[in-house]
């Protein structure tokens, strides 16, 4: 009895052990396992974060500050920021020349009417200098008349060239309608702007074109529409004298 007592207990020790030991490195496969896990999740979270939400974060600051698209993330996001630059591109192309034909004559490539009420709105109450030179062809129609409109549109784009030439880039040269041309300028002193409207009638006397001129300078500037009006007025007078002038060398003829 006792060696069988003896036996029973050394082998129930022995599988005793054996599980012990069994159940110790399950244990530690479990701990093993759960590890790589949390790592594996970790290393998901880490590669959605990189390559799909910091993307996304990114694309939105893009649109809220109207730009193109970062191209990173994904291969997939990749292509859609390729994509949707391509379409950005062309549509700001299209946009700037829908915004460039209605902002600017066909014919003589300067602004038009539409540009100057902008000006008047943009420039209402300035408190810098502001020129104003209002131009208009003398005996336009007889010019279309004898020689035909292609010959009267070739003198439209002269002047436009001459007023190009003669001022800043930083000036508005204005086709405001029909054969009348509007030159404002900002932050300009009276002298520099005296000496512009004389370089601006030699390029006249070059091209063999008549122009009567009306201008004003002022300190500053409450209405546009108040200062074109009085250089219309100069204008008028001015192409008064011409006539007067070109009557008297006829009847002299």
């Amino acid at each position: 009895l006792d060696t069988f007592t003896d036996r029973i207990l050394s082998t129930m020790q022995y599988r005793q052990e054996k599980c012990m030991n069994s159940l110790h490195l399950s244990i530690i496969l479990v701990i093993i396992f759960v590890s790589l896990l949390f790592i594996m999740n970790m290393i998901t979270f880490l590669v959605i974060t990189l390559l799909v939400v910091h993307p996304l974060k990114v694309y939105i600051h893009c649109i809220e500050d109207k730009k193109l698209f970062e191209v990173t993330g994904a291969s997939e996001f990749k292509y859609m920021a390729v994509t949707y630059n391509n379409i950005y591109e062309l549509n700001s192309a299209n946009e700037a020349m829908l915004r460039y034909k209605a902002e600017h004559d066909p014919l003589t490539g300067i602004l038009n009417r539409e540009s100057f009420l902008q000006l008047q709105a943009m420039m209402k109450n300035s408190s810098h200098p502001v020129a104003l030179l209002l131009a208009d062809v003398d005996e336009f129609k007889q010019i279309n008349d004898t020689y035909g409109h292609e010959m009267g549109d070739e003198v439209l784009k002269k002047i436009a060239h001459s007023l190009k030439a003669t001022f800043r880039s930083s000036d508005y040269c204005i086709r405001i309608g029909g054969d009348e041309f509007v030159i404002i300028q900002s932050s300009i002193g009276e002298l520099e702007f005296h000496n512009r409207i004389n370089r601006l009638q030699e390029y006249m006397k070059q091209d063999q074109i008549s122009i009567s001129i009306g201008f004003l300078w002022k300190a500053s500037c409450e209405n546009l529409e108040d200062m074109l009006k009085e250089a219309d007025h100069r204008m008028y007078e001015a192409k008064k004298t011409y006539y007067q002038t070109a009557d008297r060398r006829t009847h002299n003829h």
